[in-house]
């Protein structure tokens, strides 16, 4: 699970600084979608609330002092999402 966040962070990451099109998306987003079938290959969603400097996936709180996820947490929550629910049929093509 620790590795989706880390992919998330970083597939979100690349999207605020790539325009769109760009190669570094395409693999960021292949990324995710490797990652997040790995994880749904044992459950059917992955719910995950954000907080300012942490989120919480699964009723489990991430560690704050770790970088990536307190990004990913930030970056989400500057945007005002309050939470994320992953289902398992998610695809490339879903993601933006």
């Amino acid at each position: 699970m620790a590795d989706l966040m880390v992919e998330l962070s970083v597939g979100l990451h690349k999207y605020s600084m790539y325009p769109d099109g760009h190669p570094l998306l395409e693999s960021a987003v292949s990324g995710i979608t490797r990652r997040l079938a790995l994880v749904l290959a044992e459950r059917q969603m992955i719910a995950i609330a954000v907080a300012r400097n942490h989120l919480v996936v699964d009723g489990v709180a991430t560690d704050p002092s770790h970088t990536a996820t307190r990004d990913l947490s930030l970056q989400l929550f500057r945007r005002e999402v309050g939470a994320v629910v992953l289902y398992e049929a998610v695809q490339d093509g879903d993601l933006p």
